[in-house]
């Protein structure tokens, strides 16, 4: 087989095989079912080696780059067979896992064989956030940022997801914008976290609050209620911009001297032929710009950070 393999023939697949065939990549893909195999091959023309990964391994090879795009609770058992059998550089979906125990898992085995895992927040790559970070840079850094992450109530309390993924949906979905925030601004140092509320689907909290001060020097600040309405957002001030990612494919701005906010002009083509993010996500990826991505140290690093949001408990 290739030595690129795309693992997994679902929707997230046939978006990351769209950027893979753009950008001229030869690879091939290994799903389950032959009827998501078929699905998917309608969708894309590319041909699907069903029976599962385990299959696939079977006869003794394996690729040395492979992106892992399946259900969030299968991420892991796939992963790690994938490790060990030698591959050598991963995307893995995020979060890669629900349980910091297997993440640790394939963090150990990676660090053991050699395999450089990178974590898919592809939130990073959008143009948005490309330009953002420009600015940033210009201003001369954070002085401080507030978020939400606001969750519509119906998409965790739907039967379209297993139970351990909507009882974990701060880790499944919400990081997108969490991990955003420390990637831009840095981790936290000194800070405080506060959760309240149950809801059907998620019991351990409804309602998120908290603050403190990042490594960069930053102040920051979130609010997020689950059982009203509203949307994910990220506003970060410089000394000459308040600079607004909601909704987080447009960037918007506020410059010194006026209330206006006006939508910045950028080219979001990629973007908009594309799932936004996965173009960039994935040249960054095989152009070994790992600095870029969310590597699994800096991920099993956060999951504390996580856990503590969202009141999972240690």
């Amino acid at each position: 087989m290739n030595n690129i393999w795309l693992i997994g023939a679902g929707s997230i697949a046939v978006e990351h095989a769209r950027v893979m065939t753009a950008l001229g990549v030869d690879f091939a893909v290994v799903g389950r079912g032959e009827r998501s195999g078929h699905e998917f091959t309608e969708k894309t023309g590319i041909p699907v080696e069903t029976g599962g990964l385990a299959k696939a391994l079977e006869n003794g090879t394996f690729p040395q780059i492979a992106v892992l795009a399946l259900p969030v609770a299968d991420l892991a058992d796939a992963a790690l067979p994938l490790i060990k059998a030698g591959v050598q550089r991963l995307l893995l979906e995020k979060p890669g896992s629900l349980s910091v125990d297997s993440l640790i898992d394939i963090r150990e085995s990676a660090s053991a064989s050699g395999c450089r895992v990178s974590i898919a927040y592809n939130r990073r790559f959008y143009e948005s956030t490309r330009e953002l970070s420009q600015m940033i840079k210009v201003d001369g850094g954070v002085t401080s940022v507030s978020f939400e992450f606001n969750e519509p109530k119906r998409l965790f309390q739907s039967d379209s997801y297993p139970e351990e993924v909507r009882r974990k949906w701060f880790l499944a979905n919400s990081t997108h914008v969490v991990d955003l925030v420390f990637h831009l601004c840095g981790n936290p140092t000194d800070w405080r976290s506060w959760s309240s509320g149950s809801l059907t689907g998620h019991p351990t909290s409804a309602r998120f609050a908290g603050a403190g001060t990042l490594e960069s020097g930053a102040l920051f600040s979130y609010l997020s209620d689950w059982e009203g309405p509203g949307r994910w957002g990220i506003e970060i001030m410089t000394v000459n911009h308040r600079l607004i990612l909601r909704p987080m494919e447009k960037l918007h701005v506020m410059r010194h001297g006026s209330f206006d906010v006006e939508e910045v002009d950028i080219d979001d083509t990629l973007d908009v032929d594309f799932k936004p993010g996965f173009f960039r996500q994935m040249e960054v990826f095989l152009n070994e710009e790992h600095w870029q991505l969310c590597s699994i140290e800096e991920h099993v690093k956060n999951m504390d950070t996580y856990s503590v949001i969202a009141n999972y408990g240690p």
